[in-house]
């Protein structure tokens, strides 16, 4: 591998990185306040419990069921959103080291592709019974969706590409593996 094609590898594997990085901050930005709140979509229309920044809501004002319920979804979200970053890497260092059909790369888009699953999973159930419980609780309207779908169907079409390159990988690495006394 020559000087050129090496610093690319580098800086693709950085971007990697600073996006896992990015991530982890963006996502648990309410923890690294001095007086934590809940995050959710509903904040606007809590009034007074609006947290000041206006992206959550004040905890003593939810039931801890609510509260820890949005906190928990948050969290997995991140450490399952990591987790992806993490196999995106390995996928991208072997691919970039000439190790695309390798059975680690097979493997980390298998996993990738699942772990897209779960978080969508995660995500849309978490938020949507935390939300609903922030409705009881303030005695808001039902008339207020509790989850944007959205997010929803982005998630879901980037697992569908990761769905596909898995898919794709694995078939060439059997083809790989049957041509390989042929050729």
């Amino acid at each position: 591998m020559d000087t050129t094609q090496r610093t690319r590898s580098n800086l693709t594997l950085i971007a990697i990185g600073f996006a896992a990085v990015i991530h982890c901050v963006e996502s648990l930005s309410w923890l690294l306040r001095p007086d934590p709140y809940v995050p959710t979509k509903l904040a606007v229309a809590a009034g007074e419990a609006m947290s000041p920044d206006g992206r959550g809501i004040k905890p003593e004002a939810l039931a801890p069921d609510a509260a820890w319920t949005l906190w928990g979804t948050s969290i997995l979200t991140t450490v399952i959103g990591l987790l992806v970053c993490w196999m995106l890497y390995i996928v991208a260092s072997n691919a970039l080291s000439s190790r695309l059909l390798a059975e680690s790369t097979v493997r980390a888009a298998r996993h990738v592709s699942n772990l897209m699953l779960v978080w969508i999973i995660v995500d849309f159930v978490g938020v949507t019974m935390g939300n609903n419980w922030v409705l009881n609780n303030l005695g808001l309207s039902r008339d207020i969706p509790s989850y944007d779908l959205t997010r929803c169907v982005w998630g879901y079409l980037l697992w569908a590409l990761l769905f596909i390159f898995r898919v794709a990988l694995s078939r060439a690495r059997a083809a790989e593996d049957e041509l390989e006394g042929i050729i």
